[in-house]
């Protein structure tokens, strides 16, 4: 019994499917390797000598513990890091958090409509948030308690910068944010253990 020839043009569309699914597997698991290698401090991200310049006076330093955790589309790092001026209350928190995938929010009416749902966030506190411009995907200023909260949200990052209240501190909290995101697309030695590239 012959078996029919397989037409040209089908063996090709099948080489081409073949040959994309061979580069989904290959690029999913490279991709798994670069995330497995996160691991970055908030402590290096935004030094003591950074928060010294800006602030124009002594400092020091309060790491938090950093956390990995693992959910169910992949790793979360965590890495919190905070200041404190020591002739004032002047205080920069930094909070990082890297999330492969998460569904961050791309508009300031997305922001509030997720913040709503959340702990600790006033009515008021979302009434009064505003958009910054020119920084991450996403960068939302609210003051809470007397805290001001520069949340920022940039590919799989989330960066929350903790300053005072008044346009001085918003600056300086927009200026904090920059120099975060600089240091990690420039990725490798500051936040990976292992030397490859980061993640796009």
């Amino acid at each position: 019994m012959m078996r029919k020839k397989i037409p040209q043009n089908v063996a090709h569309i099948l080489c081409v499917l073949i040959g994309l699914l061979l580069l989904v597997i290959t690029l999913t698991i490279h991709g798994s390797t670069a995330y497995a290698n996160i691991d970055f401090d908030a402590c290096e991200l935004l030094t003591l000598e950074d928060v010294q310049a800006v602030l124009a006076e002594k400092v020091e330093k309060r790491p938090g513990f950093p956390k990995n955790m693992e959910y169910e589309g992949g790793k979360i790092v965590v890495s919190r890091c905070f200041y404190d001026a020591i002739f004032s209350n002047r205080m920069v928190g930094l909070h990082v958090t890297f999330r492969p995938n998460a569904r961050y929010p791309k508009t300031l009416k997305e922001y509030i409509e997720l913040s709503k749902y959340e702990k600790g966030i006033s009515k008021k506190t979302l009434e009064e948030a505003i958009s910054v411009q020119r920084i991450g995907n996403l960068a939302v200023w609210t003051v809470s308690e007397g805290v001001g909260n520069l949340n920022v949200y940039w590919k799989d990052y989330n960066i929350l910068v903790l300053t005072g209240t008044t346009k001085e501190d918003l600056e300086a909290a927009k200026f904090f944010a920059k120099k975060v995101i600089n240091k990690l697309k420039r990725g490798v030695d500051y936040h990976l253990k292992k030397r490859g590239r980061l993640p796009s």
